[in-house]
């Protein structure tokens, strides 16, 4: 496990700012306002609108996976907006979970589990490109 207070925050924060600098389009979020917001389009019959606004945010930072356990459609909506920006647009993601741990947060549904076993088992590929923010 990744200790609290490392500074995984802060750096994606200021990772978040150098981009904005830059007139990126930027969004942070944590990993549970995120998924609320998802589940909460769901509901309203708006997540395909609310999935095309995150689709066009050049770099998304969401922060405390793992914090807080998903719910079985939290998880897999969750899974879906990092998937779909894959070799897409930039992602950074901080976690107090190692990498190995990951596919446990999708894990809820089997659906999931070949997605996340997969970017589990690239290793370096998939997190070099997830920019995953693991400090000791």
């Amino acid at each position: 496990m990744v200790s609290s207070g490392t500074g995984k925050s802060h750096l994606a924060t200021g990772l978040a700012i150098a981009a904005c600098r830059q007139r990126k389009r930027v969004r942070f979020t944590t990993a549970a306002a995120l998924v609320n917001q998802l589940v909460e389009a769901q509901r309203e019959q708006s997540l395909s609108r609310m999935l095309a606004r995150w689709s066009r945010v050049e770099l998304i930072v969401i922060d405390e996976l793992g914090y807080v356990p998903l719910a079985e459609v939290a998880a897999e909506l969750l899974f879906q907006v990092i998937a779909e920006r894959a070799e897409k647009a930039a992602i950074i993601v901080t976690t107090n979970l190692p990498f190995s741990e990951w596919p446990q947060v999708f894990y809820q549904r089997p659906a999931l589990q070949g997605g996340a076993r997969s970017a589990h088992r690239s290793g370096t590929h998939h997190r070099d490109r997830l920019g995953v923010l693991s400090l000791p």
